[in-house]
């Protein structure tokens, strides 16, 4: 910030290729259509920059996308996705396969 104070903003991400900065959760969790411009199309408008973020972590639409994220990132970690029993039964075909191949060889 202005007066030295730094303000993590996790959800901010630069892309090299483009030279823009986006809102990752805007830009992951916002699929039906992003009014703003840094979870759609980026910004590299680096004067205005500053208001530009201020004015977007209020906005309803990055609050509702960073709860989103964070609703993710606690599920993920206690293992409770939603395609949590297809991963399950994916493990266990895998093992089926395993055993079938190993059975095969050994004949």
């Amino acid at each position: 910030m202005s007066n030295g104070e730094k303000h993590e903003r996790r959800w901010l991400i630069y892309s090299k290729d483009l030279d823009r900065v986006f809102c990752f959760c805007c830009k992951l969790f916002n699929v039906i259509s992003c009014f703003s411009k840094l979870g759609n199309e980026g910004s590299r408008d680096w004067r205005n920059l500053i208001a530009k973020l201020k004015s977007h972590e209020i906005s309803d639409e990055h609050i509702i996308n960073i709860n989103a994220w964070i609703d993710l990132e606690m599920r993920l970690s206690k293992d409770k996705t939603i395609d949590k029993h297809v991963q399950e039964q994916i493990n266990r075909d895998k093992a089926l396969e395993k055993d079938v191949v190993k059975n095969y060889c050994c004949y």
